[in-house]
């Protein structure tokens, strides 16, 4: 049977996208889908998380390794890091050397230690809103002034605005932006003219990118 016409049960699962949602006056805080709805059945319409069954080769591999019976803490092997070297060699023609990894317990982790470490209390991050809601925590609880550069939607159609982009990495005080490719939540795959254009405004004004959910 097609895999994708299969409807799979995730109740007592501990779902997130099933079994919970955000309150509405503090995103940070999670409550049970009944709480909203009842016993009505919710449809959340989330990418991340789909649905569709892992394949089987993935499955019979966590089964294996589950036999060993002990799950103490585990370092980066070789395959799991040539897995990552040999995926960008693949698919950008991009040389990343093993070395340069540096695994994080998730992105939004990653974006919060990334914010810590490359600026201060008080300078200024740069989003494009509409955006991903876990990268305003990751500036606003770090200290940082959130900076939006938001984008321009006309004609069904959302862009970036780089006028405007110009505008405030031009500004001393700005020193990162994030950059969402494909972007979250509007869909948009950027052009390499669009990520040329970007990339020309940010280093002329020595601002930082960070990029997330690259593919």
């Amino acid at each position: 049977m097609n895999e994708f016409n299969t409807e799979i049960d995730r109740s007592d699962t501990s779902s997130i996208k099933w079994s919970l949602i955000q309150d509405v006056d503090n995103p940070a805080k999670w409550l049970k889908t009944d709480a909203y709805f009842g016993d009505d059945r919710t449809l959340p319409m989330w990418i991340a998380d789909m649905d569709f069954r892992s394949p089987e080769v993935v499955v019979k591999a966590l089964e294996e390794r589950a036999k060993h019976g002990i799950y103490g803490y585990t370092g980066n092997s070789d395959s799991y890091l040539n897995s990552i070297t040999g995926w960008m060699k693949r698919r950008h023609d991009w040389h990343v050397k093993s070395d340069w990894i540096v695994t994080t317990p998730g992105v939004v982790p990653a974006l919060h230690m990334l914010v810590q470490v490359l600026t201060e209390n008080s300078d200024n991050v740069v989003v494009q809103q509409p955006i991903y809601y876990p990268f305003f925590s990751a500036i606003k609880e770090n200290g940082r002034n959130l900076i939006s550069n938001s984008l321009i939607f006309e004609n069904g159609n959302y862009s970036m605005d780089f006028e405007n982009l110009e505008k405030v990495t031009a500004d001393p005080q700005t020193k990162l932006i994030i950059l969402c490719n494909p972007h979250n939540p509007v869909g948009r795959v950027w052009s390499v003219s669009e990520l040329l254009q970007f990339g020309i405004i940010c280093r002329k004004n020595n601002v930082i990118v960070i990029a997330d959910e690259i593919h």
